[in-house]
């Protein structure tokens, strides 16, 4: 408890933070092998951003009796953004080192199991209203997952909120280092679609992100931005995970559980449509996301109830 009172962090807090800092380090070290432009501007303003959002959370911690609940969420959705950001360049600067793209083999797969994305965006188009109810959950996933995170710290969950964390960090290296290994971009890179299909179904990754999923394909990498992230990995979909992460963390909620698991199913339905997937890719998703919650369900975690007197309440699930 001593070292807590020094840092102001709880030692969950601190095992984030030096896991993110081993991806700051991967960052540093792939910066040396690939060349690539980061817009500096924008990444220190997401760092202050982050910076003002942990002190905030520290100063609830220490002078704001029952505070606790509000420095966990702030201090855990920092910690969160903060990896995302680390994590969303690697993920750009491995396009210079990446294998060769394995798409035509996914899609080969899919037409073993009946799934061929064409034709599938072809009957999407008797569907219209479908697809802009889809497009809509598809576009408010990030949203989702703050508002879980969010729902989970005000409820003083403070071990499922952690748990919830290490869940998608994790579940994003594997993600990401299995694509380093076998990259993927998705439907379409390898499939354009037609005019009537695109008006139609209007799918929110279309024609036009197939040419900019084509040319990241041909190792062109853009500049590197928070502004504007292009989900670039196929297999498995992130999306997928994190809609199911959402799920498993936010049944714990009473009063949110069915909201969470209605919205998220709609995610996981608007990904081969509007996130340009094989149908592989979510079975994937599955898979890894089962096994990392088994994994993080039997972590020593320890989240520590607090780092100094003032306690909100005591730290429970």
């Amino acid at each position: 408890m001593a070292n807590c009172q020094k840092t102001g962090f709880r030692l969950v807090e601190k095992k984030l933070i030096y896991y993110i800092l081993a991806v700051a380090i991967i960052d540093i070290v792939l910066f040396s092998f690939v060349e690539a432009r980061i817009d500096l501007k924008a990444f220190f303003i997401s760092a202050l951003i982050i910076f003002s959002m942990i002190c905030i959370g520290r100063i609830y911690r220490h002078y704001r009796t029952g505070g606790e609940d509000i420095a966990v969420t702030f201090i855990g959705t920092a910690l969160l953004i903060t990896f995302s950001n680390f994590g969303a360049v690697a993920n750009y600067l491995l396009l210079g080192v990446a294998g060769q793209p394995i798409d035509l083999y996914l899609a080969k797969m899919d037409l073993v199991i009946g799934f061929h994305w064409p034709t599938f965006m072809i009957e999407m188009q008797n569907f219209p209203l479908l697809s802009s109810i889809l497009a809509f959950a598809y576009n408010i996933s990030l949203l989702l997952v703050i508002l879980v995170l969010l729902v989970l710290g005000f409820s003083g969950k403070h071990d499922q909120l952690y748990k919830f964390i290490f869940t998608l960090v994790i579940a994003a290296t594997i993600t990401i280092g299995f694509w380093t290994f076998f990259p993927s971009f998705g439907t379409t890179a390898i499939y354009t679609i037609t005019p009537e299909t695109q008006a139609l179904v209007n799918p929110v990754v279309g024609n036009d992100y197939g040419n900019i999923l084509r040319s990241l394909n041909a190792n062109q990498i853009p500049l590197i931005t928070p502004l504007n992230i292009q989900g670039i990995v196929a297999f498995p979909s992130y999306h997928t995970i994190m809609a199911l992460v959402c799920i498993y963390y936010g049944w714990s909620l009473v009063g949110w559980k069915y909201l969470f698991l209605i919205t998220n199913i709609l995610v996981i339905m608007a990904v081969p449509i509007h996130g340009g997937h094989h149908l592989v890719d979510l079975l994937g998703a599955f898979v890894v996301t089962c096994a990392v919650i088994y994994v993080v369900e039997n972590l020593n975690l320890n989240s520590e109830s607090s780092v100094s007197g003032n306690l909100g309440r005591p730290n429970n699930s």
